[in-house]
């Protein structure tokens, strides 16, 4: 068995708890998650016989999480951003390329009637 040492648990053993989240938890034995502000309150039931016999909580400070998205999305949407960019002039310069092949074969074609061929 490992032991984990560091975080307290807010209530001792033997304490009786009362938590709606807990109590629903151990009735319905499906998870919960409540977010209130940066804090994340998970209730996760502990099974035994298809029945909730424990309810682990966890409360996570989100702040660092949604920090992290944060600097995750503008680096993602830059990558996004230079995609595009780069789509856009490859498009265009393509559309350049196809419009200047087209002149040249009519220009040519123009030329060969007189047996004149310069492209």
């Amino acid at each position: 068995m490992v032991k984990y040492d560091g975080e307290k648990s807010i209530w001792k053993k033997g304490e009786k708890i009362n938590n709606d989240s807990i109590i629903e938890v151990s009735k319905t034995s499906k998870p919960t998650i409540n977010l209130k502000d940066d804090l994340a309150e998970i209730y996760y039931p502990v099974k035994y016989d298809g029945k909730a016999r424990y309810v682990i909580y966890i409360l996570i400070d989100t702040k660092s999480y949604f920090t992290d998205s944060i600097i995750a999305e503008g680096t993602l949407s830059s990558v996004i951003e230079n995609f595009n960019n780069y789509t856009n002039k490859t498009i265009i310069i393509s559309l350049i390329i196809s419009l200047f092949n087209n002149v040249k074969s009519y220009i040519n074609c123009r030329l060969k009637r007189y047996g004149i061929s310069i492209l």
